[in-house]
């Protein structure tokens, strides 16, 4: 590919950040005034422009025809990690508002798109976590809590969270134990 058409690519990709991030703040204007519909609608609308560009479509070299007209070049390394860490920030906002809805099946959906890309991703293992306990998904909800635990010790949500499933273990275990001793006992 040629040095005009690589710079090209590089400058829709800045473009497409640009877009993004205007929905991101724009997004967080409107979540901060507690506006959810339209924070979401520009969340979802930065994940868009993120979408087409992330670092895995540009390692892949597949085509970004879809965002732009860019054709496969790889983009610099400083780029890649901007587009990365908005999009995944998109990410985690989306699935913020589906856990304040207690719709925690879409939390669950967004913050795993980050958790396939970045397992160590504070936010999304700490909201994953916290919206599998919502969901009533025990074993999932403590997988990620001790995971986030492991990362940071001290939160007080995560530990709040670990202190009701091993509550609630506790409760199975006392149950299992009843059950079990009145058939064999």
């Amino acid at each position: 590919m040629s040095d005009a058409a690589e710079a090209s690519n590089v400058t829709k990709a800045r473009e497409q950040l640009a877009m993004a991030l205007a929905c991101k703040e724009a997004g967080t204007t409107f979540y901060k005034a507690k506006d959810m519909n339209k924070a979401m609608r520009k969340y979802h609308e930065g994940h868009l422009y993120t979408k087409g560009i992330t670092s895995k479509a540009a390692d892949s070299n597949a085509s970004l025809t879809a965002m732009g007209g860019m054709t496969s070049s790889p983009l610099p390394e400083e780029l890649k990690t901007e587009i990365d860490d908005t999009h995944f920030a998109l990410l985690n906002n989306i699935s913020a508002i589906h856990f304040n809805n207690k719709k925690y099946e879409r939390a669950i959906k967004y913050t795993t798109e980050v958790l396939d890309q970045q397992p160590t991703n504070k936010s999304a293992l700490l909201r994953r976590g916290k919206s599998n306990w919502g969901f009533d998904k025990l074993q999932a909800a403590e997988t990620d809590i001790t995971k986030y635990l492991e990362i940071d010790p001290t939160n007080k949500s995560a530990l709040n969270i670990k202190g009701k499933i091993d509550a609630r273990n506790k409760e199975y275990a006392k149950q299992a134990a009843g059950m079990y001793k009145g058939m064999f006992g």
